[in-house]
């Protein structure tokens, strides 16, 4: 019999929360998921603000890739992603640390329909217009629109303050052409 016993550690390092529920699964920076108990998972949120990534399994590392990508894209404008989603339409969407919510939609290329890259920086390049031509408390962008994207404020519509909670309305109103 052999007189000894060899054991290989393999240390996963937190990367990012797994999931929509705390139901104690993290990433790490290469796409696995993994385990912890709830009370690990509960002290290393209280010591580090780790973003969270929302889809099916199989898609982690397409979703850390994409995450990584889009955290470069946004890093002029100083936004800092916290949440990147996938659903199950493989339509993807993200919230922003300033509480901004995009939807991307669909990393698909249909013939005449812009890609998911091209549609991501036509709204890069036109934020500074955007904001520069007097619009602000922006929450909501959608773009997956194939000549532009559609974004919505936080205001008033009938006297109400529409929110930006997810019970809220989504108000969008038609707000002038910006010339890009």
């Amino acid at each position: 019999w052999p007189d000894s016993l060899i054991v290989t550690l393999e240390e996963y390092i937190p990367w990012a929360v797994w999931g929509a529920s705390a139901d104690a699964r993290l990433v790490d920076p290469h796409g696995e998921i993994f385990r912890v108990n709830h009370s690990d998972l509960m002290a290393l949120l209280k010591r580090t603000e780790l973003i969270r990534l929302v889809g099916s399994e199989e898609n982690a590392k397409d979703m850390v890739d994409r995450y990584k990508k889009l955290e470069i894209t946004f890093s002029p404008l100083g936004w800092r992603l916290v949440e990147l989603s996938l659903n199950k339409r493989a339509s993807w969407s993200a919230r922003f640390s300033h509480g901004l919510r995009v939807e991307f939609g669909r990393d698909d290329n249909e013939s005449g329909k812009p890609s998911f890259d091209q549609r991501l920086q036509q709204f890069v390049q036109a934020w500074p217009k955007i904001t520069n031509s007097g619009y602000t408390d922006i929450v909501y962008a959608d773009l997956r629109y194939n000549n532009g994207f559609a974004i919505r404020q936080s205001g008033e519509r009938g006297g109400k303050t529409v929110g930006q909670s997810a019970q809220s309305v989504p108000l969008f109103r038609r707000l002038p052409s910006i010339r890009l």
